[in-house]
């Protein structure tokens, strides 16, 4: 099972208590997110290379309901991810990577750590980093209590494009969330759809937090899933905004 190290000061880390003071939460609820937001990594992306995660799933990651851009922002800006990687992954990670790879694959982790070394001998600016994965805009970190403001870079391509490619990696997440099943069809509708309806990042968090309690819910975990609808059946019905019953605890009767 994957697992991260992690020590009791951690509550009281000067980044820790910078970046909940940002956020508005508390250093305990900062720790919490970052808990979460690593153990994801190391189950989705065991690399700890971000780059082809739009700050939703980033956030989402870390379970944080709140803006993602913001959030990642946050992170960044107290140097817990170098761009879109997590900073000082092999600290945490290290031990469970050559576990699983020195002898099963040892050129994997020969990988993993050659992208860590090459990164860590790079200028980790922020802005450097953000422009080598080709990332359009990158936040203003110089401005740390604004999160969201964004800084143009001489990267040649129009808003409207950066706008289409956001929306693009929303629907990808959306599609890889969606439980596979036989009614799990028509990729490109949902492409279209994020397309056209252009959910904001607020939006896409509240589906995605939706979909996830959807994929726990009775009706999607009974009878095989035959009743989980179509995925455009579910974005055209808004479906994300209904309430989803829990699935019911199963009781245990004791006969003395």
């Amino acid at each position: 099972m994957p697992w991260i190290e992690s020590h009791t000061v951690l509550v009281r880390h000067r980044k820790v208590v910078q970046g909940a003071h940002a956020l508005n939460i508390t250093p305990v609820y900062f720790v919490g997110h970052l808990t979460v937001f690593w153990h994801t990594v190391l189950e989705q992306q065991e690399d700890g290379d971000l780059t082809n995660w739009p700050d939703e799933m980033i956030a989402h990651a870390a379970a944080y309901t709140g803006d993602p851009s913001a959030f990642v922002a946050v992170l960044q800006s107290q140097k817990l991810l170098d761009g879109k990687v997590v900073h000082d992954w092999l600290n945490y990670a290290g031990r469970y990577l050559k576990n699983k790879y020195k002898t099963a694959n040892p050129g994997k982790l020969k990988a993993i750590y050659k992208l860590h070394s090459v990164r860590l001998k790079s200028d980790f600016s922020p802005t450097k980093v953000c422009l080598q994965s080709a990332h359009l805009t990158i936040p203003n970190l110089t401005r740390p209590n604004q999160p969201n403001q964004r800084e143009e870079k001489t990267v040649p391509a129009s808003t409207t494009a950066t706008t289409q490619d956001d929306h693009a990696d929303r629907a990808e997440t959306f599609w890889k969330m969606w439980p596979a099943n036989m009614r799990k069809v028509a990729k490109g509708e949902v492409e279209k759809w994020f397309q056209n309806h252009k959910p904001t990042a607020e939006q896409f968090s509240i589906m995605l937090a939706a979909l996830e309690a959807h994929v726990k819910s009775e009706q999607w975990t009974t009878e095989n899933g035959q009743w989980i609808p179509l995925p455009m059946t579910w974005l055209n019905q808004e479906r994300w905004t209904a309430t989803v019953a829990p699935v019911p605890t199963k009781r245990r009767i004791i006969i003395t």
